[in-house]
């Protein structure tokens, strides 16, 4: 990211992203199930080109500070925002719900696209292993940049 004015709490995510995990804006954006464009703007405190300050919510907060591994009641703490442990956990749960249900969609895609792979006429058997391998492969690689498996 380019130098900008960093919140206090864009200095935190902002540590954790590049120093420590060293993830680009698009990563921890994805990790967190933001755009990287709402990611500047919460680390700045500022949308582009506008000097009104940019509002967030706890969830986001939470979901941004987990996407780099920061406890999320710091995080929410250094944004002034309420950071009850039972608030927390709950956001925390939705959050993983989510990503569940994102890896069993994925996993059913999966498995329709092997079992299409399957019914390919004209295709060898050692052709249909490749294609199988690799779209294993594929899910897997996107399973990992996302987090999820």
């Amino acid at each position: 990211m380019p130098h900008q004015e960093l919140t206090p709490l864009g200095e935190l995510l902002e540590h954790a992203r590049s120093k420590v995990l060293h993830l680009s804006v698009r990563q921890a954006a994805k990790r967190a199930g933001v755009s990287p464009t709402l990611w500047t703007q919460v680390v700045t405190g500022r949308r582009a080109g506008s000097p009104r300050p940019v509002r967030t919510t706890v969830r986001t907060v939470v979901a941004m500070a987990l996407a780099v591994n920061v406890d999320p009641g710091e995080a929410l703490g250094i944004a002034g925002m309420p950071s009850a442990p039972e608030a927390i956990e709950a956001i925390v749960s939705e959050l993983h719900a989510g990503i569940e249900a994102e890896s069993q969609v994925a996993s059913r895609n999966l498995a329709d696209e092997i079992e299409r792979i399957g019914t390919l006429h004209g295709v060898t058997a050692d052709e249909k292993i490749r294609m199988v391998n690799t779209l294993i492969n594929i899910h897997e690689q996107r399973a990992a940049e996302s987090g999820t498996r």
